[in-house]
């Protein structure tokens, strides 16, 4: 099961299409195979469209996607729309990602990541390719470990791509948690986006383990109460194992996505009234206007979206070495990755039925 609610993420309603940005309206759209869906987001209903269609969103497993098998045959494409098969998606990002200059091995898992969020509509897929996201810098050197003891370690990114330095990230933190019950890794000093925190977190989950990632970035965000852009979209993720499957959240404390806005832009759509203010501090539904001087909101509205935004900003800030002023201007944002085997507290099998017990009670109140 995934509750995602992750930078800005929209519902799954059926004639939902995940677009990407080469054009400059939406162009494309995945058709993948049937697989179960779960969303859990309260800021937007499904559409009427969703719930006349007939296609249903249902709860098995951790994987989330619209339930289509297949092009749509029932409706047609609207305007300016395409569907792609999912192979042949991911051969185009392979391509595109091999131009860019990232290996064979990198591009395996830079497709995983970018593909959990296409599949699941979320605004930290191949918009990233699109729009410059996963642009390799020039001064890239390989990652190193800069601090390291049999718990935890610290990397120094030497601006390689995020997504790229939180793997690694992740995959030290699992060996450390296999072999003293616990591992914490934070990063520095990478300047691009690590993508959907969801993948890292279900990936340890799917591992046994529970897995706690959280995530810095640029000034974009505004505290409740203010319109200047302190804080970062600063997402967390929580993966738990479970006997059928991890549960998953996955959320930003901010209201919307900063890719969500370079997509709105490029595909000449409004955002939602209440996520961003433009310059002056007023609601916006232009995502022009908050790229140019505004900030996007907290998630919540309120200052308890602030206070976790907060909570974000220093544990994968100034712990980890990440800049803590000027971070757009800096390009040294951080991650934090922390990861617990269940067996520190009491036997892992009697652990996950507990929790399958649990989600079966929250699943069945949907």
């Amino acid at each position: 099961m995934n509750i995602l609610s992750h930078h800005g993420t929209r519902p799954l309603a059926a004639g939902h299409r995940n677009r990407t940005a080469n054009t400059p309206a939406p162009g494309l759209a995945v058709c993948a195979p049937c697989l179960p869906v779960i969303v859990l987001n309260r800021q937007t209903p499904p559409s009427a469209e969703g719930q006349a269609s007939g296609r249903r969103r249902t709860c098995r497993g951790s994987m989330m996607l619209e339930a289509a098998v297949g092009t749509p045959a029932a409706t047609q494409p609207p305007e300016n729309v395409t569907y792609i098969p999912l192979n042949e998606l991911k051969e185009l990002c392979s391509k595109a990602l091999s131009t860019l200059g990232y290996s064979t091995d990198e591009i395996a898992v830079l497709n995983e990541v970018l593909l959990y969020a296409q599949l699941r509509g979320n605004n930290q897929g191949v918009i990233k390719i699109t729009t410059g996201g996963m642009n390799r810098s020039a001064a890239a050197a390989p990652i190193s470990i800069d601090r390291e003891t049999r718990l935890s370690a610290l990397l120094n990114g030497n601006n390689q791509t995020g997504m790229l330095v939180l793997h690694k990230a992740m995959s030290m933190a699992v060996e450390k948690a296999k072999s003293a019950g616990f591992g914490i890794v934070g990063t520095n000093h990478t300047s691009t986006s690590t993508g959907a925190l969801g993948y890292y977190a279900e990936q340890v989950a799917k591992r046994g383990m529970i897995g706690i990632v959280f995530a810095q970035s640029p000034e974009f965000v505004a505290p409740h109460g203010s319109k200047q852009a302190i804080f970062g979209t600063n997402p967390i993720a929580i993966g738990i194992p479970a006997e059928q499957g991890p549960v998953v959240m996955d959320m930003a404390t901010a209201a919307y996505a900063w890719f969500g806005l370079l997509e709105a832009k490029t595909a000449a759509r409004p955002i939602p009234g209440d996520v961003a203010l433009n310059a002056d501090g007023l609601p916006t539904t232009d995502p022009s206007e908050v790229l140019s001087g505004g900030a996007i909101r907290v998630f919540d509205r309120s200052h308890k979206g602030s206070n976790l935004a907060l909570m974000v900003e220093l544990l994968a800030g100034p712990l980890v070495g990440a800049a803590v002023a000027d971070k757009l201007e800096e390009r040294n944002w951080g991650n934090l990755i922390l990861v617990v085997d269940p067996e520190l507290l009491g036997d892992k099998d009697v652990i996950r039925a507990r929790t399958q017990v649990n989600r079966g009670h929250w699943s069945s109140s949907m």
